[in-house]
């Protein structure tokens, strides 16, 4: 981490900063129209390739979790820079900049699934005491034939459920600006891991706010997708439009969150002083 950026990592943490959930949204859909179908053709891009490379064994499912994916989604937010600060130099080829930075996302994806794992294991030990995984082995074994017992899901359950469920939202939005720091500011994978998590937790409620707008987004999502069931061609086409322009807005809200408390590169020395003399200032 350089040393501007510590002490601006060090100045949000100590005095706090604002997170207009509303604005960054607003921010989003302003950068999406501006090129809608250029971040529309990349997200659906994104969709065909890790399906294709997905069909290959084992290789396919590393490839796509750990090269494909971390680097091609990084790629919305380098677009969305370029778009946010040069409208006219954002050009489609920035999408597979994510490249560039592939081994700290790799490493970054690596271990962020495998702290989601453990945040999960409190649900599979009580989903596996209610007997849920032995009633799907059966079901797959004879699917003509119910299966004689039933999953036990207790009051007890339902609640290890519903509190496990929360703390891996807590843990999802904790490292999600991970990526940015990592191809804004070139940092290692674990102090972007830790620059996240501290900063995500000074406006921890607001960042939940933010991943709640985008989930019933997507919820609604499901809603359409079976109003346009009875129109298989044309639904399938406007149902995987809406979906890429979801999850273009989320990136893209994303990206402006980052950019407008964070920065997405070094001030110059005037600002650098600016920021020193406040500092000092404030001791």
């Amino acid at each position: 981490m350089t040393d501007w950026l510590k002490r601006k990592v060090d100045h949000l943490l100590a005095e706090g900063y604002d997170f207009p959930v509303a604005g960054f949204l607003s921010r989003g859909l302003e950068l999406l129209r501006m090129r809608f179908w250029h971040f529309v053709g990349f997200a659906l891009l994104v969709f065909i390739i890790n399906t294709v490379v997905g069909f290959i064994p084992v290789l396919g499912f590393v490839a796509t979790t750990f090269v494909l994916g971390p680097a091609l989604n990084a790629g919305f937010f380098l677009f969305a820079e370029r778009l946010d600060r040069e409208p006219e130099m954002a050009e489609f080829p920035l999408f597979f900049r994510g490249f560039d930075y592939v081994a700290p996302l790799a490493l970054y994806t690596l271990v962020y699934l495998a702290i989601l794992l453990l945040a999960f294991f409190p649900s599979l030990l009580a989903m596996g005491a209610s007997g849920l995984f032995e009633y799907i082995w059966d079901l797959l074994r004879n699917p003509l034939d119910e299966p004689d017992l039933l999953p036990d899901f207790s009051t007890t359950t339902i609640l290890i459920l519903f509190i496990n469920l929360l703390f891996l939202l807590l843990v999802v939005v904790a490292y999600w600006w991970t990526p940015l720091f990592i191809v804004f500011h070139q940092m290692p994978f674990w102090d972007a891991m830790e620059a996240s998590r501290k900063l995500v937790a000074r406006q921890l409620g607001s960042h939940v706010l933010l991943f709640l707008a985008i989930f019933f987004s997507a919820l609604l999502i499901g809603i359409i997708a079976v109003m346009l069931a009875l129109f298989p061609l044309i639904g399938i086409l406007i149902l995987g439009i809406y979906i890429a322009a979801v999850t273009v807005v989320f990136q893209c809200a994303l990206y402006a969150s980052f950019a407008a408390v964070v920065g997405v590169d070094p001030p110059d020395d005037d600002d650098q002083d600016d920021l020193l003399e406040h500092l000092i200032d404030e001791q």
